[in-house]
């Protein structure tokens, strides 16, 4: 504004076409985060399947010991088991309501320190896309399986067959 005065500017060169971006594309990919210090428990329901990894936090910030249905896990595999749930990430947006008669295909719950939780669920949607839904309320996304494959569910296949966890 010009002091004293109501102005308009009119730019006829400017790019204004992020107006038009959907918010997935103005907002961080991440749907949740945690701090692996918070937290004491991660259940994954996968396939059918309960799988509960423990973490047992010691007296200094990086010390830890994860363990996997009662087994003990190595502390490098024990961190990215549990970062593999934090890349829960969508592929994109979707219309699609939560189903109201089908159960999730997948969910994993953060149990915090506090006793707090949080919680993601996967709804199928079709063969290759589930709708994200965290803590009941639906985000409008979601991903895909083979994101779902390469980020979370492949990492228990390896951990299973003894193989140590790569970034």
């Amino acid at each position: 504004m010009i002091e004293g005065h109501d102005a308009v500017l009119l730019d006829l060169h400017g790019d204004y076409s992020f107006l038009d971006v959907g918010f997935t594309r103005l907002r961080t990919t991440l749907i949740w985060i945690h701090a692996i210090v918070d937290v004491s428990t991660v259940v994954y329901e996968l396939d059918g399947r309960t799988r509960i990894l423990q973490l047992e936090h010691g007296p200094g910030d990086n010390q830890l010991r994860g363990l996997l249905d009662g087994t003990e896990l190595s502390e490098n595999n024990a961190r990215r088991l549990f970062v593999s749930a934090m890349l829960i990430n969508p592929s994109g947006t979707t219309d699609s309501q939560i189903p109201p008669d089908d159960p999730p295909e997948y969910s994993v719950t953060i149990i915090k320190t506090d006793d707090e939780s949080d919680t993601l669920e996967l709804y199928r949607l079709n063969d290759t896309q589930f709708l994200i839904v965290h803590n009941g309320e639906n985000t409008g996304m979601f991903i895909t399986r083979l994101l779902l494959q390469q980020n979370l569910l492949s990492k228990f296949d390896t951990v299973d067959s003894g193989g140590e966890l790569r970034s």
